[in-house]
């Protein structure tokens, strides 16, 4: 199988990124040469705090794209800063693997073809789909959450995600950014990390 993800991972975070480098980018300053890859650092930072969560940085820029990024959250040791991820990335793109992070080389409709048959429901999250607030049930159970990063994803990669039976769930009408997404998806899953229960 392309990736193996244990049963106990219950939300997989697919960000789609048309601009992220698949290599090649300088570490200092890191951000425009790296076609926002630290957009991918910083959800990567977010999803490594919760075990249960699983993560896929879907990478369409230059020179060799697609690569996807598959971070085993459960065997992160901690990422402490950005710069920390990025390095890790660098590292894995470099050598195919390094630390948690696996680097696949895999078109996009295979991908989501595999996280289907893992027994993921498909969640496409945009401004204009359902409130997920008014009905949290749509990001409950065993599901992918597929989303862009500093800008929306292509209309060819929802168009797959959607004949996968996608949902297409809401975080509200204005655009956030892609890890503060993450941060609502999970709160909405489990009330505990806001703070809303004891």
């Amino acid at each position: 199988m392309l990736i193996s993800i244990p049963s106990f991972v219950d939300s997989l975070f697919v960000v789609v990124s048309p601009t992220a480098a698949t290599g090649g980018f300088r570490l200092k300053g890191y951000a425009g040469s790296s076609g926002r890859l630290d957009v991918i650092a910083r959800c990567m930072m977010v999803v490594q705090l919760y075990p249960s969560s699983g993560f896929l940085g879907v990478l369409l820029g230059p020179p060799n794209p697609p690569k996807v990024l598959y971070m085993k959250t459960w065997e992160c040791p901690g990422f402490r800063s950005e710069r920390h991820v990025m390095v890790e990335i660098a590292r894995a793109l470099a050598r195919s693997s390094s630390g948690c992070i696996e680097v696949l080389d895999v078109d996009f409709e295979r991908l989501v073809h595999v996280v289907s048959e893992s027994g993921f429901r498909a969640v496409l999250l945009r401004e204009d789909g359902v409130n997920a607030f008014r009905n949290p049930d749509l990001v409950g159970g065993r599901a992918a959450f597929y989303l862009g990063s500093q800008i929306d994803m292509p209309s060819w990669a929802e168009d797959v995600v959607r004949r996968y039976g996608a949902v297409t769930v809401s975080l509200g009408p204005l655009s956030v950014h892609s890890e503060h997404a993450i941060i609502a998806v999970l709160s909405l899953r489990d009330p505990s990390i806001a703070g809303t229960t004891a």
